[in-house]
């Protein structure tokens, strides 16, 4: 990952993590990893796995392979699970596992950058509308 501000890094990890750790503590579960973990797994992450942009200290997020919301089992909250990718990405993908948001960015990266970015820019917004009623 690309990291010009160290800072900025360490808050939004921590700030991922904390969330993360509170999220599992509802189902009664334990993150199976510590921040330093996480950390470096950040660190060592280069490009979205699923539009391919670069990460950097202000644009990567935590993602769950396997959807918290699918919640599945205890491999849900191990480091396995965690992949980076970019803000966008991760807010579009929503539920969608990583190989069904995989396959559906595989077809919208085919199409012109306009229509790319219409398309993405209405699953976000309609992401945004569902967590803002509360539905997460």
């Amino acid at each position: 990952m690309l990291i010009s501000n160290e800072s900025l890094f360490k808050k939004r990890s921590a700030n991922s993590f904390r969330h993360q750790r509170e999220r599992a503590a509802k189902d009664h579960l334990r993150l199976g990893y510590t921040l330093e973990e996480l950390r470096a797994k950040a660190r060592s992450a280069v490009s979205c796995c699923y539009c391919q942009c670069v990460l950097t200290a202000e644009n990567f997020s935590a993602d769950h392979m396997m959807p918290i919301a699918r919640k599945t089992d205890s491999f849900t909250w191990t480091l396995l699970n965690t992949a980076f990718v970019c803000l966008r990405c991760n807010e579009v993908k929503g539920a969608l596992t990583h190989s069904e948001f995989a396959d559906l960015m595989a077809v919208v990266l085919r199409l012109p950058p306009q229509a790319q970015n219409s398309i993405l820019s209405r699953l976000r917004a309609g992401a945004v509308r569902i967590y803002a009623r509360g539905k997460r």
